[in-house]
């Protein structure tokens, strides 16, 4: 395809990406790869789902045009180079393999000897939904993507979060690499599904940095959770999230008859409600931090006094300062080993941090402007978003230059339910169900193709592609 100036980069990319062959290809791949189903709890389901990403990215072959190709079979044997996928095992048992796809034009070996500038695409493989949610609420793939009246959505699980993050992921890609196929020669493109996104599993992150390298040689790293377009064409950008702790809290006393034996008995959970209410009254909406008491439950029946109770409890904050404080005073409404005698005591147990991804990063901002001329160029006008929810920028922002929703547009993530049955708004499809704006797929997909192009321009020290 012919190079075309820097400043038309992402129209060239959108006009190639809306052909109507390539949007019935990346529909019907969006359409298998939501079809098949994968829970994080379901580790086979979870590896079928790798397999199934790794066969779609194996569609791509960065090879650039003047490789030598003297016969069909050694086209092949390139093209196997180009696409490297490799299957990583989760460290528990839980879950299934994280996967790691390197598109490279040098064979594996070399780049182990001779690293390479990388840039990183990150996805997710898993979803929130059980196999029996889904059948009770009849929740599956429905394409109106062609449909005005309908407000042209794809519905169905994970076609927000994350399945179209993924193909959004491989449109830029080859978009990229359909502009300017000498773009792939100097820079490893490394696309990086984490297995168990959902439940923050920690050891992505060192996969991730296993896979990616050095962060000297690192021009960036591009996260495809999903991003809104607005209907004035303002697209969100992600560029900062709030850290998450979550604890369980244990109460015990001490277990007896609700009527022979309440004088003697400790009841473990209305202590555990008075620790509740304590930890709840951390929030303080002007330091953004918020506690929420997820889960709770204990004893056996109303004629017994319980002797255990247990909650879930979760506190989000925006700033490494609010998020230390918040966590220190949660943990410190512990009971001590001195309360430990006839009385209820309480013990907390931090079960997971997911650390803030702080805002105002420099290697946010400089993906952030790139964004903004990559839109520009489109119609569009880039927003930083800080974001409540937390995801893989969250592990990796500290280490290299990350922004986030890259994905494509849509709404109700995480919902399955139909809507109520005299909803008076529910006249659209996907009204309470997660979907996808079908639209929002292609210029999403050509700002980051733009933008991965200046990236590796600029690492290479030319100018965009021009005629």
């Amino acid at each position: 395809m012919t190079s075309v100036r820097g400043e038309k980069l992402a129209r060239a990319c959108l006009a190639y990406l809306q052909d109507p062959t390539r949007e019935s290809f990346y529909k019907d791949w969006l359409r298998r790869l939501v079809q098949h189903n994968s829970y994080t709890q379901d580790p086979a389901a979870i590896r079928r789902q790798a397999e199934l990403t790794a066969d779609f990215f194996s569609s791509l072959d960065i090879a650039h045009e003047d490789a030598e190709s003297d016969s069909g079979e050694s086209q092949r044997i390139h093209k196997k180079r180009s696409i490297q996928a490799h299957f990583i095992d989760s460290e528990s048992s839980l879950y299934g393999p994280h996967l790691s796809i390197r598109v490279s034009e040098q064979h594996q070996s070399s780049v182990a000897t001779n690293p390479r500038p990388t840039i990183g695409l990150v996805s997710h493989l898993d979803t929130v939904y059980p196999d029996n949610v889904l059948e009770r609420h009849g929740f599956q793939w429905m394409d109106y993507a062609h449909d005005d009246a309908a407000g042209n959505r794809v519905l169905g699980p994970g076609t927000m979060d994350i399945k179209g993050g993924t193909v959004v992921m491989h449109m830029a890609l080859n978009a990229m690499r359909a502009i300017s196929p000498s773009s792939c020669k100097s820079v490893d493109f490394v696309v990086l599904l984490d297995a168990a996104e959902e439940e923050n599993a920690i050891d992505f992150a060192d996969v991730a940095a296993a896979q990616l390298g050095d962060p000297r040689y690192c021009l960036a790293c591009l996260v495809f959770e999903a991003g809104l377009i607005t209907s004035d064409n303002r697209a969100k950008v992600v560029t900062s999230r709030k850290g998450r702790c979550i604890w369980e809290v244990v109460s015990r006393g001490i277990e007896g008859h609700a009527g022979n034996a309440h004088h003697t008995s400790r009841n473990a959970i209305t202590q555990l409600c008075k620790t509740l209410l304590a930890i709840s009254d951390v929030t303080d909406y002007s330091t953004g931090v918020t506690v929420n008491v997820g889960t709770i439950r204990g004893g056996k029946g109303v004629n017994s006094v319980p002797g255990e109770a247990v909650a879930e409890v979760e506190m989000r904050a925006a700033t490494p300062v609010a998020f230390a404080r918040a966590a220190a005073a949660i943990e410190a409404l512990g009971s001590t080993s001195g309360d430990h005698t006839d009385e209820p005591y309480v013990t907390i147990h931090r079960r997971l941090t997911l650390p803030v991804w702080g805002a105002g990063s420099s290697g946010s901002t400089r993906l952030l402007r790139a964004y903004e001329r990559a839109a520009k160029d489109l119609g569009y006008v880039v927003e930083a978003e800080a974001r409540g929810g937390g995801s893989d920028g969250n592990w990796l922002w500290d280490r290299y230059d990350v922004v986030d929703g890259l994905g494509p547009s849509g709404y109700h993530a995480h919902c399955s339910a139909p809507p109520p049955v005299d909803a008076t708004h529910a006249a659209l499809p996907g009204s309470h169900q997660e979907f996808a704006e079908w639209k929002s797929f292609a210029p999403k997909a050509a700002m980051t193709a733009a933008v991965l192009l200046e990236l590796v321009h600029a690492a290479q020290g030319t100018r965009a592609p021009h005629a």
